[in-house]
Parts: C-alpha cells; structure tokens; sequence
C-alpha cells in the first residue's frame, strides 16, 4: 500500500506565534450577489497553489500515526477551543472509500424541475463557458428532500484552502456558508475539491480556531450540502487533482488544467460500482433519448489533442496567459476553442444525431462569454456549439463548415481554412491558424490573411506571469 505522509512541521510557540501576526479568517462574511453561473477562471491564484503544495517524506513505517480527531466524532463539550498542533500527520492512503453525495437520490429517478442529466461526466465539452473542459463532474440536483455531501476520503483541510463567495445562512437545521470553494488535501499528490458548495459552517470555524491552520476529517465526514438558495436546480462541482499524472498538456507540470484526473477511478471498487448503478438509470434515458454527446462516466482519458492534428484543445496565442482573470481577457470570445472529433462522441447516447449527420467529423466548441478581445476569429461573435464537418483536406490542412448546434437560436454557418503548423515532433509547441469565410469559395480561392487567427496547444507561454 502507498504510504502517504504529511508534514505540519511546527511547534506551538511558532503556531502561536504565526496566529498571532496572523489574523484568522471571520467565520462569516458579508453578503454578495451569486456569482454567474458563467464563471470560466477555476483556477486557485497560482501563488496559493504553491503555498499549498505538501512536501513529500519517507515515512517511517514505525511511527503511529497521528491525526487531529475529525469533527464527526467530537461532541460540542469535547470539542477544545483550540486544537493542539501535531508535529507530524500521516495514514495509509487507500482511495475514496465514500461517495460525495447519495446518488440514488438524484439519479434514479427522473428529475421534475429540469431535462438533462443530473451527473456530467468528466469529459463535458459542450459548455462555451469552459471550452477547454473543465475535466471535473457537474452534480445537480432539484429542490427536495436535502442532499448531503460527504468527504470521499480522509484528508487534511486547511484555513487557506477554503474560499467563501456567497453568504451565511441557515439549511435544514445547519449554520452554512453558500457557494465556498474548497480543497483537501487526500494524500501528499491528491486534492480532492468541491466548488459551489454550502459547507457547514462549524467545519470553516474550527479549521480557523487550530492552531495548526488545519483539521485532518475521516472519509464520510458530512461536510455540507448541494444547495443553492433562490435556485431552481442545485448545481454542484467536484474534481480530483493528482499532481503524480502528466499528460504533458502543459509546459508547467503542476498547472491545474494538466493534473486534473477522472474522479471515479479514484474510488474503490465497492464505491465505484454504486456510483455506476445509481448512474445507469440515468445513462439509459439518455440512450433512449440519443442526442447527447457525452455520456461515459468511465472514459478517463486525460489528453485528447492529437499530434500535428487539430483534434483538441487551443489557446489564443496572443495571450501569454489564457486563464489570467488579471488580464481581463479569460474567458472572452475565442480565448479557447476545443475541436473534437466524432470517434470522441458516446455513440450510444449520440445515435438519433450521427444518424441525422451522418458526414459529421465532430464539434467546434468555442469560448463565448464575454466579447472578444483581440483578433476576432470572424464578425457577429463566436457561435460557441457548432456541429464540424471537414469538406477538404484533412485533419491537418482542409476546410470545414461549421453550423451552429443550437437549432433554437437560428442557424450560422461559417467556413474555416485551417492548417497545423508543427515545430517540432512534440505536440507542446504545435501551433494552429485559422481563418473564417462566409463562403465555401472564399475560403478555398484565398490564401490566409491577416485576418487569422493563431491558437497554441498550452494555456501558458513559457515563463508567462501567474502560471506557475
């Protein structure tokens, strides 16, 4: 088994020392309007992540472990004001023993308050807010009976980990803070996190009271809920970061966008075949329905781009920093496009659409939330989730068309030239422009001009600024 260790590293009287120059978080705050639901920029300020990175040691196999008492097993008169810091925490990492919420309960049976799925899988590219793919799960769930969330796994939550965006309040019977973003720390290379959360509110307060800045929390410790106030649908983010995986999607290793993992194949095998059969209700509507295009909660492949081909994922080459909310710029039109080819769709809840398109060559997902900012790839703003079908060439120089998906909103259709520009044989550096027509003709007569638009394969230019 792999042993995991981590290190606090502090005695008292620096703990007291640092609490003291220090001042610990407020346990509330104030109110502020709910974010958008179209939030792109995901990643923790890259100065936090380093703070935040556990050293890794050799344990000693002779050394019992030792563990601040989690919350579930502290009545209110056992818990201290002030939790004593240990010099050293470790266990035996052995996986996510928990699931994050009781799926059976928004899974199995049909949602009234909305169409769709209630559990997007780990590869959901039709989302124009995060074109890149986030690479997470989406849970939702609709008002009801509450729905708890649980620790997956033990692991260690510190002060600094804990970002609240909403406001306090009160959910069936608990004090909890609304829409908190929030890492634990699982072993010295997995974090585990939740976005949008409503944690409970004990959990932030005795985290801030430690003297040692952290709390260690046995797995299935009951930590909030999916919940959301004022909303019709609950929505909920959970993910998994493992900085040991690297796909090579970065020039920097431990960049967010590169060490996000597939969530389910961290869970042990009992957890995880639960998960699927709660999930298979759910899986088979979606197979009925034969429209949607992504759908496998097992497909945990990490890397889509394809060598010198324009399967993938591309970043606006003008901006050094493609996720940098600093610069203004994330999450603006065309920052990201994502193109993916058909073999990369579920077919078995696809079908009724690949019978529809049978000459479909997949997606041209693009960023389109904001205005665009820069080279604009053509007139009128992006069109975001748009069916892509190759006329001419091939996946490395052609044509394609692309027809806007979304039926309901009037049908746009453009005309791409398009050529991968390789450097070397690494896929890192390769490069892709793009130029937009309204015509067949036009784009096949013209050669690119300047009004092309250059993507990079990596999120970061090396040495760009907050990337590291």
């Amino acid at each position: 088994m792999f042993v995991t260790r981590f290190v606090a590293g502090i005695v008292a009287s620096l703990a007291l020392l640092a609490a003291c120059s220090e001042p610990a978080a407020p346990t509330t705050v104030p109110p502020s309007p709910a974010p958008s639901s179209e939030v792109t920029v995901e990643a923790r300020d890259q100065a936090t992540i380093q703070e935040q990175i556990t050293p890794t040691l050799t344990p000693t196999p002779t050394q019992a472990a030792r563990t601040v008492p989690p919350l579930s097993t502290l009545s209110p008169a056992q818990t201290p004001e002030i939790l004593t810091p240990t010099p050293e925490i470790f266990w035996e990492y052995i996986g996510f023993i928990h699931a994050p919420i009781a799926f059976e309960q928004t899974l199995v049976q049909e949602p009234s308050c909305t169409a769709g799925s209630m559990l997007m899988p780990f590869f959901n590219y039709l989302n124009t807010n995060h074109a890149e793919s986030p690479k997470k799960w989406y849970i939702t769930a609709c008002p009801g009976d509450p729905v708890k969330v649980y620790l997956p796994s033990k692991a260690l939550l510190r002060t600094r980990s804990i970002n609240v965006s909403g406001s306090g309040g009160t959910y069936n019977g608990d004090n909890i803070l609304t829409d908190v973003k929030v890492y634990f720390e699982a072993s010295t290379d997995i974090t585990l996190f939740f976005m949008h959360l409503a944690l409970l509110e004990d959990i932030k307060s005795q985290v801030d009271r430690s003297l040692s800045g952290y709390l260690v929390l046995e797995a299935g410790t009951h930590i909030g809920y999916l919940y959301a106030p004022d909303r019709e649908r609950y929505s909920l983010d959970f993910g998994v970061e493992d900085k040991s995986i690297d796909p090579g999607l970065t020039i920097d290793d431990d960049h967010w966008w590169n060490i996000r993992v597939n969530p389910l194949d961290y869970f042990t095998q009992e957890v995880k075949q639960s998960i699927l059969s709660a999930y298979q209700y759910s899986y088979q509507r979606l197979v009925d329905d034969g429209t949607i295009a992504f759908a496998d909660l097992e497909d945990s492949r990490l890397d889509l781009n394809e060598d010198g081909r324009i399967w993938g994922v591309w970043f606006k080459d003008e901006f050094p920093n493609a996720f940098s909310s600093d610069s203004g710029h994330s999450g603006t039109a065309w920052s990201v496009i994502n193109v993916v080819k058909t073999d990369d769709l579920t077919r078995e809840t696809y079908w009724k659409i690949l019978q529809q398109f049978p000459d479909s060559s997949g997606f041209f997902i693009e960023q389109a939330r904001k205005n665009a900012l820069g080279q604009s790839l053509y007139e009128g703003g992006p069109i975001g989730e748009s069916r892509f079908f190759i006329l001419s060439g091939d996946d490395t120089f052609g044509i394609a068309r692309i027809v806007n998906r979304r039926d309901w909103e009037g049908s746009r259709t453009m005309y791409l030239k398009y050529e991968i520009i390789r450097h070397s044989e690494s896929k890192v550096d390769d490069m892709l422009r793009i130029e937009a027509f309204i015509t067949q003709d036009e784009a096949e007569l013209n050669d690119f001009s300047d009004k092309a638009v250059r993507f990079r394969r990596t999120p970061c230019e090396q040495g760009a600024t907050g990337c590291r």
